[in-house]
């Protein structure tokens, strides 16, 4: 299930831009593979893991975004507020990337000039804040939906923290923002 949630058109995307790149930059494609490859080599990786440190959860979305930004170039931008002690604390695996992919998707990639994308996370007393912030078209915005990716995030993060897990996404001013608030776990449940 963990390998299933990776959206189809990620890779088919990645499929495309390295197919493009082959002809216009042969070493940006190559590039591309090798950071597909290790990607998914890592998701498989993490697959059978129930929970995983936030700094290993960190080090995938690095990974993801390095092959999205090699897509977008200069248009993707990517600025972090990342708080030492949560690093430690665990995490369902790969629960930031279909947010992160939706804030590229339905963010960046509908802004000619692109923007920044901000990841913010803090260790608030005995809970771990974190959100993600993108750019928007306010224009093209359409009712915000519940979709796949979103539902899944709320659905692991309720597997594993059950109420005591919150999130919240709205959109507003051409900026979205996704909010999660977890319990900190050191430990392996």
């Amino acid at each position: 299930a963990l390998r299933a949630q990776l959206d189809p058109h990620f890779l088919y995307n990645c499929l495309n831009s390295i197919a493009a790149l082959t002809a216009a930059d042969p070493a940006g494609a190559r590039r591309m593979c090798l950071l597909l490859a290790e990607f998914l080599r890592s998701t498989l990786h993490v697959g059978s893991l129930a929970q995983i440190s936030l700094g290993d959860e960190l080090a995938l979305a690095d990974r993801f975004l390095s092959i999205e930004q090699v897509r977008f170039g200069s248009r993707l931008q990517i600025a972090r507020r990342v708080d030492e002690t949560a690093l430690g604390c665990r995490v369902p695996p790969l629960f930031l990337q279909p947010l992160l992919e939706n804030a590229i998707t339905h963010g960046i990639a509908d802004l000619v000039e692109g923007g920044v994308i901000l990841l913010t996370v803090a260790r608030i007393g005995d809970d771990l804040a974190i959100a993600i912030e993108n750019p928007c078209d306010p224009d093209a915005l359409t009712p915000m939906r519940h979709g796949t990716g979103m539902s899944n995030v709320r659905q692991r993060l309720a597997a594993m923290f059950g109420s005591a897990a919150r999130m919240t996404a709205q959109a507003e001013s051409g900026r979205f923002h996704v909010q999660l608030i977890l319990p900190v776990t050191l430990h392996e449940q």
